[in-house]
């Protein structure tokens, strides 16, 4: 089974997600904080990684996670 790994600030989408793609894909985590996001994905390969796109999150922010994600 595939693996994802989401990150929003709201929970209430979080927990919807959770419902949605359990069907599908291994959970393995949710998270609403950037740092928490980064300190999985050091230690886990998501094969999809959902990141709710907001003002508070910067292209710069964007590509370093997705360069840890690798």
């Amino acid at each position: 089974m595939k693996s994802v790994i989401v990150y929003s600030g709201s929970s209430v989408l979080s927990q919807g997600l959770r419902v949605v793609l359990a069907n599908h894909f291994h959970i393995l985590g949710l998270f609403e904080s950037l740092e928490a996001l980064e300190h999985q994905l050091l230690t886990a390969n998501p094969d999809l990684l959902v990141i709710e796109m907001t003002r508070g999150i910067s292209h710069e922010q964007l590509h370093y996670v997705g360069t840890i994600a690798r």
